[in-house]
C-alpha cells in the first residue's frame, strides 16, 4: 500500500535514515520498535549509498546470511516508486532516497565523499534544510558506533539499534561443518542394524552393530575429543 508524499506530509512524521546493517543483522524493519504511534508516524528513508552497499554484499563470498538478506532487501527496494512512501504497517512507512547529497554539502560540513557513512550524514543534514526543521529532528538509525557518533557531532539524533531486534550471530564455517557431521552420524546410527541377545535368565544385551556403525562411532569420538 502506498501514499503520495503530499498525503504523509500532512501527518506528524519522524524522519529516520536507516543504515545498511538494519537490513543485514536485524529483524525485518516492520518488526522493529521505532517509537511511533497513531499520532506520530515514522518515515524510514533509505539513502542510495545503502542500496550500493547491499548490491556489493549480494554476492558475499563467505556469509550466506549477508547474501540472502542483501538480495531480499534489494527486491524490496526495487519495488518502491520514486517519491512514494510504502506503508510497512500502521504508522510506519518506507521511502527510497533517490537524491544523493551534493558535493558542496560534504565540503561545508567537513565530510568525506569516499566514506559511506558520511553520505548518510550529508543526506540527513540536507534533508533538515529541505524540510525546514532542526537537524536534531532528523534521526539516523544504526548499530554502527562511528556513524552514530558522527551523527551526533553534526547535530542529528542518533538512534542506537544494537539492542533492538538483533539477529543471533551467524554460525562460523567450522560450526556448520560440525553440525553437518553430527547430523550425518545421527542418520547412520538410526539406519544401522541392531541385534539383541537374550539369555535364558531373561537378561537382554545389545550386540555390536555393523562395521560401518563401528567406524562412524570412532569418528564421533574423534570429533568430541577435538
Amino acid at each position: 500500500m502506498t501514499a503520495a508524499v503530499s498525503d504523509i506530509s500532512r501527518i506528524d512524521v519522524t524522519h529516520v535514515l536507516v543504515d545498511t546493517c538494519l537490513f543485514l543483522e536485524h529483524q525485518p524493519l516492520h518488526q522493529l520498535s521505532w517509537g511511533g504511534g497513531s499520532d506520530r508516524h515514522c518515515l524510514l528513508r533509505v539513502p542510495m549509498v545503502v542500496v550500493r552497499e547491499l548490491n556489493d554484499l549480494k554476492d558475499h563470498p563467505k556469509s550466506e546470511r549477508k547474501r540472502e538478506r542483501s538480495r531480499a532487501a534489494l527486491r524490496l527496494l526495487k519495488g518502491l516508486q520514486p517519491n512514494e512512501p510504502s506503508r510497512l504497517k500502521e504508522a510506519l512507512w518506507l521511502l527510497l532516497e533517490f537524491h544523493e547529497a551534493l558535493p558542496s554539502t560534504f565540503v561545508e560540513h567537513g565530510l568525506n565523499p569516499t566514506v559511506n557513512d558520511d553520505h548518510i550524514v550529508a543526506r540527513a543534514v540536507e534533508l533538515a534544510g529541505q524540510l525546514q526543521i532542526p537537524a536534531n529532528q532528523i534521526v539516523i538509525a544504526s548499530d554502527d558506533a562511528p556513524l552514530l557518533i558522527k551523527a551526533k557531532g553534526h547535530g542529528l539524533l542518533a538512534m542506537d539499534m544494537s539492542e533492538i531486534g538483533p539477529l543471533r550471530p551467524e554460525a562460523t564455517e567450522a560450526e556448520r561443518a560440525l553440525r553437518r557431521a553430527e547430523a550425518r552420524l545421527k542418520e547412520i546410527e538410526e539406519r544401522s542394524p541392531q541385534l539383541a541377545v537374550r539369555f535364558e535368565s531373561g537378561f537382554e544385551e545389545m550386540a555390536l552393530r555393523d562395521e560401518a556403525w563401528t567406524q562412524d562411532t570412532n569418528l564421533e569420538r574423534a570429533l568430541r575429543q577435538e
